[in-house]
C-alpha cells in the first residue's frame, strides 16, 4: 500500500527498536515494518519552545495536520480491499500523530473540517480506544455547522452509528444511521446509503424488529453486490443470518453466515471474522445445540487469540457463559462472566458490563445450593442485579439477545416463586439505582 514518509512527528515515542546516531538529534526506530525518526522529548521540546518564541509553532501544526488529513484520507481508500493485517499497524503507529492533530484541529477549533475528516476516518477511530474514537467523533458532531460539507456530516453521522453499535447503544445507532441515510440518499451516495442501510438494519434486528430489519439489509445486500464491495457485502450476510436466525429458520442463517464468514477471511478481516464466527455459535444456541455453540466460541477464542483486547472477545466470553449456564456448568460459566466483565471495563462497553453482570445473577438463582438463609440472600442479591441490568439495558433497547432472553425468563420465574412479589420489586428498583461499582461488589457478594 503507497503511503508517504512522514516530514516530522509532533509526537514522543519509545525507545523500543531505536538506533540512535551520536552526531544527529534525530532517532530512528522501526516500527510498522519501516524506519521511522524522532526526536528525543528533551530536544523535541526545545525545539517547541524555540518555534513558538519565534511565532512559527501554528504554522507547523497546520501543516502536521493537513499532512496527516491526507495520509488517513489515503488509508481509508484501502481500508475496503486491504487486509487488517497490512492496513491496521500502519494506522496504529500513528496514533500520537492522530491525536496531536485532532487536539489542534478540534479541541483548539484551528481547522474545524480538517479535524472533522480526521475524525470521520476508520482508519483513525480504529487506532484508538473505542471511547477516544467515538469521543473524537461527538466533539465533530458538535461542531457542525453550515460550512461542514453535506457528505462530511453523513460520513459523522455513520461513524456515531458505527460507535454506538460497538457500546450496544442501539437506540441511538439506529438514529444515527437512519440520518445518515437520509443525508446519503439527498447526496445520491450509492455506496454511503448501502453502508447507512445495513448499519440501521443491523441494529433493528438487535431491538428485536427483525421484520422492519430484512427488507433493508437485503436492499443494502444487493447494492452491496453491485458496488462490488465486498467488506459490505459480508456485513450484510452477517446481519441477514441473524434476521433468520430470529425468525427460526437456524438453516438458512448458518447458510449467510457461513458466507460472510468465508468472506471475511479471504478479506483478511479478522475482527469481523471473529464477529462472524460469534453468530454461528449463537444460531447454534438457539437451534438447541449448546454443546456445538460451545465448541465453535473454543474454537475463535483459540484462532483469534490476537484480538484479546477487541470487544469481540468479551462478547464471545459472556456467550460462552451463557451456554455453560444452558448446560448446566454454572462454576465454568462464571469463570466466563468474570473474565468478560474484567474486559468490559476495561473497554468501558457498559453493555458487556451489564450482560457480564446479567449472567452472575442467572448463575446465582440457577445453580441448585441448599435452601435457606443462604439461599435466600442470593435470590436478594440476585434480585438486585437484575434491577441494575433492566436499567441500564433498557435505556440501550433491552436484551436483544433471544438466547439471553430464554435464560433470563427462567431464572426470573425463580425468583418470582422464592420472593414475595412486593418484595421482588423493591429489591430490583433498589438495583436500579446502585452505581456499575456496587453492582460489581454485590455480584461478587454472590460467590
Amino acid at each position: 500500500m503507497y503511503r508517504p514518509r512522514p516530514p516530522f512527528s509532533l509526537s514522543g515515542g519509545g525507545s523500543e527498536g531505536l538506533r540512535e546516531n551520536p552526531e544527529s538529534l534525530l532517532i530512528a526506530e522501526l516500527a510498522g515494518g519501516e524506519e521511522r525518526y524522532r526526536l528525543l522529548e528533551s530536544s523535541r521540546q526545545y525545539a517547541r519552545d524555540k518555534l513558538t518564541a519565534r511565532g512559527e509553532q501554528e504554522n507547523v501544526a497546520r501543516r502536521h495536520a493537513f499532512f496527516y488529513v491526507d495520509l488517513a484520507e489515503q488509508l481509508e481508500l484501502a481500508w475496503s480491499t486491504t487486509p487488517d493485517r497490512e492496513w491496521l499497524p500502519q494506522a496504529q503507529v500513528e496514533l500520537e500523530n492522530w491525536r496531536a492533530a485532532l487536539e489542534w484541529a478540534l479541541g483548539k477549533r484551528s481547522e474545524v473540517i480538517v479535524g472533522q475528516r480526521l475524525a470521520a476516518a476508520r482508519t483513525v477511530r480504529r487506532s484508538f480506544t473505542l471511547a477516544e474514537g467515538r469521543r473524537w467523533v461527538r466533539a465533530s458532531l458538535e461542531l457542525v455547522d453550515e460550512l461542514t460539507p453535506p457528505g462530511l456530516v453523513a460520513r459523522l453521522e455513520q461513524a456515531e452509528a458505527d460507535g454506538a453499535a460497538e457500546f450496544g447503544e442501539h437506540k441511538i445507532a439506529l438514529a444515527a444511521a437512519e440520518r445518515a441515510l437520509a443525508r446519503y440518499r439527498q447526496l445520491g451516495d450509492a455506496s454511503g446509503s448501502a453502508q447507512a442501510q445495513n448499519s440501521a438494519g443491523g441494529s433493528l434486528v438487535l431491538l428485536g424488529r427483525p421484520a422492519e430489519a430484512e427488507p433493508m439489509l437485503r436492499e443494502a445486500l444487493e447494492a452491496a453486490y453491485a458496488l462490488g464491495d465486498r467488506r459490505l457485502t459480508a456485513s450484510a450476510l452477517q446481519a441477514i443470518g441473524w434476521v433468520r436466525s430470529v425468525a427460526g429458520d437456524f438453516t438458512g442463517a448458518r447458510v449467510h453466515l457461513i458466507e460472510a464468514l468465508a468472506m471475511a477471511q479471504v478479506l483478511g478481516t479478522e475482527s469481523f471474522a471473529a464477529s462472524v464466527a460469534v453468530s454461528l455459535a449463537d444460531n447454534e444456541f438457539l437451534a438447541g445445540d449448546c454443546e456445538t455453540a460451545l465448541q465453535l466460541t473454543a474454537d475463535l477464542l483459540e484462532t483469534h487469540g490476537s484480538l484479546s483486547a477487541s470487544p469481540i472477545i468479551a462478547v464471545a466470553l459472556v456467550n460462552m457463559a451463557a451456554y455453560l449456564i444452558a448446560l448446566g456448568r454454572y462454576d465454568e460459566g462464571r469463570v466466563n462472566a468474570n473474565d468478560a466483565l474484567e474486559r468490559a471495563r476495561a473497554l468501558r462497553v457498559v453493555v458487556l458490563v451489564a450482560l457480564s453482570l446479567l449472567h452472575l445473577a442467572l448463575i446465582a438463582v440457577l445453580k441448585p445450593h441448599v435452601e435457606g438463609r443462604r439461599a435466600s440472600t442470593k435470590y436478594a442479591g440476585a434480585a438486585r442485579l437484575f434491577g441494575f441490568v433492566d436499567a441500564r439495558l433498557t435505556t440501550m433497547g433491552g436484551l436483544g439477545y433471544p438466547g439471553l432472553q430464554r435464560e433470563y425468563d427462567r431464572a426470573l420465574a425463580v425468583l418470582c416463586d422464592a420472593v414475595d412479589a412486593d418484595d421482588l420489586a423493591h429489591l430490583m428498583a433498589a438495583g436500579a439505582m446502585m452505581t456499575e461499582d456496587e453492582a460489581i461488589e454485590q455480584a461478587h457478594a454472590l460467590e
